[in-house]
């Protein structure tokens, strides 16, 4: 059975972001800010380089 088959997006979820800066429009910040979490939708381009920036950053504060 596959779980994803037909699926046209995925979220992508960053914990730790209360400290970063998140870009307009990057995505939706949970109320208390503690994450932020990304819709990818099939065929939109995404942006790895400020995902890797923003993942780095996180776990510097851990």
């Amino acid at each position: 059975m596959c779980l994803f088959c037909g699926q046209k997006w995925v979220n992508v979820t960053l914990f730790n972001a209360s400290g970063l800066t998140i870009p307009q429009g990057y995505g939706e910040i949970s109320s208390n800010g503690d994450r932020v979490t990304a819709k990818i939708q099939d065929g939109q381009d995404f942006d790895y380089a400020l995902f890797t920036e923003l993942l780095q950053q996180a776990a510097r504060t851990l």
